[in-house]
């Protein structure tokens, strides 16, 4: 029945341990995001590109962020990432579904 309460059990995120540079970082995997995302204290000016980059968040809305390039070692990615710089994500890290994920 439409609108009828549905129970649903409660998940949580499956949050790793990673390193960005000497920092240890929270971090976690999500599929329906296309692409890096990082925690923008985590960023040193060095990796910052110096570009910008549009993204669409679950609502709709566009929004612009710089973006790096940082070094993320975890158990989910550990190599370079060219990632949008965010000042409050869920997570210091979340790697979305990347083209060089293997």
């Amino acid at each position: 029945m439409i609108g009828q309460k549905v129970e649903v059990p409660q998940k949580r995120l499956d949050v790793v341990q990673g390193r960005v540079g000497d920092q240890v970082v929270s971090c976690v995997r999500d599929i329906g995001c296309t692409t890096g995302i990082v925690r923008s204290t985590l960023v040193k000016p060095s990796d910052m590109t110096g570009r910008r980059k549009c993204f669409r968040m679950l609502d709709g809305t566009l929004r612009q962020a710089d973006t790096a390039i940082i070094h993320l070692e975890s158990p989910i990615y550990s190599r370079y990432l060219e990632c949008l710089s965010i000042a409050s994500p869920i997570c210091d890290v979340i790697i979305g579904s990347l083209m060089s994920l293997e």
